[in-house]
């Protein structure tokens, strides 16, 4: 079975154990973690200020935040990729940019997985473990227009 696992910032071992726990292994999984390219996009508009000009950051400063934000996306695949041939998954990675929810399903309806896999939210001691505001804005737009199954963990 293919499965498509949203790997975010601190979860993707924990994730792939998981649906070892509760799936089993032996299926296919499709890891991947999405940079998120809002957050640089409100710093860009903070460092601007009220200037018609733009910007005021250097160019370089902008290609050392994407290089910083490929290698953290890099490192979090590697762990979740470690954690998935411990496991005996057979597995392979996707590096994505743009907002979560939307290259998640993008991505969703482009490999066909049976079942979409992940958290509710990325950091579950910030909000409620229970109702509706327990789950994250990525996890709610992938429930609501995935493709295909969607089997959201608890930790």
């Amino acid at each position: 079975m293919k499965i498509l696992c949203s790997v975010g910032l601190r979860s993707g071992p924990e994730l792939v154990a998981r649906i070892a726990e509760i799936l089993g292994t032996g299926h296919e999984l499709l890891l991947a973690h999405v940079i998120d390219t809002e957050p640089r996009r409100e710093l860009m508009g903070f460092l601007r200020g009220p200037s018609p000009e733009g910007p005021r950051v250097r160019k370089p400063l902008l290609g050392e935040l994407e290089a910083a934000e490929r290698k953290s996306g890099e490192t979090i695949l590697a762990e979740a990729s470690e954690a998935a041939l411990q496991a005996g998954f057979s597995y392979t990675t996707s590096l994505l940019q743009g907002e979560p929810g939307r290259k998640l399903v993008e991505l969703a309806q482009q490999i066909q997985p049976k079942v979409v896999t992940l958290f509710p939210r990325e950091d579950s001691e910030v909000g409620p473990t229970s109702g509706p505001a327990s789950i994250g804005h990525t996890a709610r737009f992938i429930i609501d227009h995935a493709p295909c199954a969607v089997l959201l963990l608890r930790k």
